[in-house]
């Protein structure tokens, strides 16, 4: 479970929210129609009213030029917020006559915006962030939703997920045709969505009374699980990620604070990978436990590594210098890839600072406030495959060396798989014989399909597999899936399909049957057939390697 503080509290109807990088503020929208914000350095001053005069406030998005917002009011407007004068008559009505829009997705590449309605069928809504024509300045792209109001999209455009109140899904729509399929369902009240990490694998979103908790969605299982992370005050709404493992969320009355990962003093020098302790990592391969939030079994790594350093206690120690090395070799010599933000006390912002060239890294002082202040370094492992040992030498402020790169001096090692797991439908079979792609097939008398795939992993770290059917007006169908099992004898080894013998085994699955009781469409339609494939690789804070695959046919009696 994360560690729960409270930031500020006595709050009115906080709903969405959103971070303010260049001044490290959290910016929030209430339903009394105020815009507020709190300072995330302590003391974390609140600022009330700090834009007034507007109507009922749902969400607040800030642009790339930390000068302007977004916001929506229940009563179906879209405003643009100067944000150094942020009420409401000086606000800039882009888009109105749209019912009860809440979260805001910005694709300012594209200078677009989407919102969804929480309405009993309501849409999602493209909208124009350069056109004058505010009463008629949308467009749906998908409908037919259950009073949805937490809204993300994938960085390509191509998926959005919902959250539906009705029925507590959250959802997967692909936006080009409108299908949509549960990803998970039955939870309470569930309100707005944010990505955790860079690879669009992991969702947060809150669920509301009386549930009152922050729910993480682990995409890359099959089907995707659900796992609490926090339990936070009544009637929570927004999460707003502000780091790799800082989290601040929105409650009616308080704004807490999520630390997902908590390290102390007395912690071991390395302390892990991103979040990754490195007493969870055996062999080379990460497991952590049931209840954590970022839950991986058996899981190698790839890409570039966050090396978490306990700056406090190689200070005590006496240091003030470390370099970082992966089998007993100097690595990023001259030091170039480390960078983080750290609080700049004259002119209170957070300030860029970038690691200085040369042969060490500097020991965080006391007296710094860093942005991530585990952060101890980047390993670039792409260049790397198999087993290797990264570990940490301490300097002291004369450039000797405390201690030597042999045991107990810190060091973790590590299992490289920088290669992509492989998806394929190889094969779509109606009643055994093979239906070309693109084929119109008559359904006749037999209503039997099977699929011929290849779902595997060359370096065997499999993790999941799914194949799904999609036709139609949003319609969208489960056909099969694994998941790694740690139990099986070729652990931790999982090719996947084929070959057969490191399969997971799965109960006997029967044909699937392109009728749907009640839908006609199901077997008179274009069928997009959806295989998506997950290998076990993560970086420390996200997976990292996902292979998809299409094959349509169309089906009609």
């Amino acid at each position: 479970m994360a560690t729960v503080t409270t930031t500020c509290s006595g709050l009115d109807g906080v709903v969405g929210c959103d971070y303010l990088r260049s001044l490290n503020q959290l910016i929030f929208v209430e339903s009394d129609g105020d815009i507020d914000l709190v300072n995330l350095n302590p003391p974390h001053a609140h600022q009330f009213g700090v834009g007034q005069g507007y109507k009922t406030l749902q969400d607040i998005k800030i642009s790339r030029d930390g000068l302007h917002a977004y916001v929506t009011e229940l009563q179906g407007n879209l405003l643009r917020v100067d944000l150094l004068h942020p009420n409401r008559s000086s606000a800039t009505l882009v888009s109105s006559g749209m019912t009860a829009p809440h979260q805001i997705v910005l694709d300012e590449d594209h200078n677009l915006a989407y919102v969804v309605e929480f309405a009993p069928s309501g849409s999602i809504l493209r909208i124009d962030l350069g056109s004058s024509k505010a009463a008629i300045n949308h467009t749906p792209v998908a409908s037919g939703l259950q009073n949805a109001v937490g809204l993300l999209m994938t960085a390509d455009g191509s998926f959005a997920y919902v959250s539906e109140q009705t029925g507590g899904h959250i959802s997967r729509i692909q936006l080009n045709n409108g299908n949509k399929t549960h990803v998970v369902s039955g939870l309470i009240a569930p309100f707005f969505l944010s990505w955790l990490g860079d690879g669009e694998h992991t969702i947060l979103t809150t669920e509301s009374d009386p549930a009152n908790q922050v729910v993480l969605i682990d995409l890359t299982q099959s089907p995707a699980a659900h796992t609490e992370i926090a339990k936070v005050p009544p009637k929570p709404s927004s999460v707003c990620v502000v780091g790799p493992d800082q989290v601040y969320v929105g409650s009616e009355q308080v704004i807490s604070k999520l630390s997902l990962t908590e390290y102390s003093v007395g912690s071991p020098i390395l302390m892990g990978i991103g979040f990754v302790p490195a007493d969870h990592i055996k062999n080379g391969f990460a497991t952590t436990d049931p209840g954590y939030f970022f839950k991986v079994v058996d899981a190698p790594f790839g890409g570039s590594l966050p090396i978490m350093f306990n700056h406090d206690r190689a200070r005590d120690m006496g240091a003030a210098y470390y370099q970082i090395v992966v089998d007993n070799v100097d690595v990023d010599l001259p030091v170039t890839q480390y960078a983080d933000y750290c609080w700049d006390g004259t002119h209170f912002v957070l300030k860029y600072n970038p690691a200085t060239p040369g042969l060490y890294y500097d020991v965080h002082a006391a007296s710094d406030i860093w942005y991530n202040p585990w952060l101890g370094a980047f390993v670039d492992s792409t260049g790397l495959k198999g087993l290797h040992t990264i570990a940490i030498r301490l300097f002291n402020a004369s450039h000797a060396e405390i201690g030597k790169i042999i045991v107990p001096h810190p060091s973790v090692q590590v299992m490289i798989d920088n290669g992509w797991p492989i998806a394929s439908i190889d094969k779509i079979l109606h009643n055994g014989a093979e239906v070309p792609t693109c084929a119109i097939e008559h359904l006749g008398e037999v209503d039997k399909w099977t699929f011929l795939i290849t779902a595997r992993d060359p370096e065997k770290h499999l993790k999941s597999w799914s194949l799904i059917a999609t036709w139609g007006n949003n319609m969208s169908a489960w056909i099969d899936g694994g998941d790694y099992d740690a139990n099986i004898s070729t652990k931790p080894l999982w090719e996947g399909l084929p070959p057969a013998p490191n399969k997971v085994p799965l109960p006997p699955k029967l044909p699937w049957k392109a009728t749907m009781t009640g839908d006609s469409t199901s077997t008179n339609c274009a069928h997009t057939f959806i295989l998506g494939v997950w290998d076990r690789v993560i970086d420390g804070w996200n997976w990292l390697h996902y292979a998809e695959y299409y094959k349509s046919i169309t089906i009609i009696h």
